[in-house]
């Protein structure tokens, strides 16, 4: 059971965070310089272990970059797909993005009063974690890939935790999943994956998260 951590931020905040991935799910590389040959290599070691994923390799590199740019445009600092066969087909996926964003309401009971406004058509509640709580909104999404002609609906699961120390900086957990006739499964999934997540404090990081000012520096090519 693979787990990821990431973040470093200022004096006085955790140095990283830490989620459980159940079999199945893979992490993705969020630089889109090295992410190609990141997957390339990912993909191929996948296929030995499991041969049937073979013959969808191409559209699982193509599907795996696109998230590796979407995710760099939109800030995110660690990702992870979920990837599994039934019967020699791909009828089901899902995602996860870790990002951290700023906000004057830095209380669990605060954030969750602005989003119960903001998020008019979701259903917002507390939800704890193992280690501390967050703030889960619930919902039906449309999104649109780059390049598609028609919006895609997702169902999505988002986990707004407060960053303890910070001064206002929030960790956003973001799950979705394109396949609807399992999101009862899925939804299940997603609130034991986000139940384990936790800050950490001076431990090893799969990935530094720059401070609010700092620039990102380059990532050395990663690979399996």
């Amino acid at each position: 059971m693979p787990e990821a951590e990431a973040m470093k931020t200022e004096q006085g905040e955790p140095s990283g965070f830490w989620i459980v991935l159940p079999n199945g799910w893979v992490t993705i590389d969020v630089n889109p310089r090295t992410a190609p040959r990141t997957h390339r290599r990912l993909l191929r070691a996948m296929a030995k272990a499991e041969p049937g994923l073979a013959s969808h390799r191409t559209q699982l590199e193509a599907d795996l970059n696109r998230l590796s740019r979407e995710c760099s445009e939109q800030g995110v600092q660690f990702a992870a797909s979920f990837i599994t066969l039934v019967d020699n087909e791909l009828p089901m996926n899902a995602s996860l993005n870790i990002a951290t964003y700023r906000t004057d309401l830095n209380h669990v009971d605060v954030l969750r009063a602005s989003l119960l406004d903001a998020e008019f058509r979701h259903a917002v509640d507390i939800f704890e974690l193992d280690d501390g709580r967050a703030v889960r909104v619930r919902g039906r999404d449309k999104l649109r890939y780059p390049g598609a002609e028609d919006d895609i609906e997702v169902a999505s699961r988002q986990f707004h935790v407060p960053i303890p120390g910070s001064n206002g900086r929030v960790a956003l957990l973001t799950f979705t999943t394109s396949s609807l006739p399992f999101e009862e499964g899925f939804a299940e999934l997603f609130d034991t994956m986000a139940k384990t997540f936790r800050f950490t404090y001076g431990e090893a990081s799969v990935a530094d998260v720059p401070a609010e000012d700092d620039e990102p520096e380059d990532e050395s090519e990663t690979g399996i």
